[in-house]
């Protein structure tokens, strides 16, 4: 995964990716794994891998939120009816007049 770097700075970036799938921002993984946000952009810059390993991780996260909405909106029609609205505006939301 992050390949010709120190041991310190790939656990640092994989506990950023846990983080990031936890629901963190950026920054505030960043500084739970205990650097800045200015290293954490850079290291994204320099580092293909971790920029795609970030990428994954914000939509892994992504995609339990909308499990976790799927599975509600079941039980709540008007919480499927808002998921209708936000995920299909021109379909599912009247228009003003």
């Amino acid at each position: 995964m992050f390949i010709r770097e120190g041991l310190k700075n790939k656990k640092t970036k994989i506990n950023i990716c846990n983080y990031l799938r936890g629901g963190l921002y950026k920054k505030d993984a960043a500084i739970m794994a205990g650097i800045s946000e200015k290293t954490f952009y850079r290291w994204v810059e320099e580092d293909d891998s971790f920029d795609s390993q970030v990428e994954a991780s914000i939509l892994e996260y992504k995609h339990s939120l909308i499990q976790t909405l799927n599975l509600n909106a079941e039980k709540n029609g008007m919480l499927a009816l808002q998921i209708l609205k936000i995920r299909w505006p021109k379909e599912w939301t009247q228009p003003q007049d």
